[in-house]
């Protein structure tokens, strides 16, 4: 669940987030590292979809690797929607 501005909503997949205009931030499971970086979740949906990766955000989190310490471990959650501007 995400809380937003008083709202409860159901972010638990790419395709939710994709859908209410959120992005993701993924951040490194590594003490040491910590790197955190803030994707548009259509990106990471592709990557999925070609390597057949439920779209579920824990699933996805066990699967991913830091590009900088390369730590199998993160974590996902929903950032604020997208502004245009």
């Amino acid at each position: 669940m995400f809380h937003s501005g008083g709202m409860r909503q159901r972010l638990d997949s790419l395709n939710e987030c994709a859908r209410r205009g959120y992005r993701v931030k993924i951040t490194c499971g590594n003490p040491a590292c910590g790197r955190v970086v803030t994707q548009d979740p259509v990106v990471l949906m592709e990557k999925c979809h070609r390597r057949r990766i439920p779209m579920d955000l824990n699933k996805v989190a066990l699967r991913l690797k830091c590009g900088w310490c390369l730590q199998a471990c993160a974590s996902i959650t929903p950032v604020d929607p997208i502004v245009d501007g």
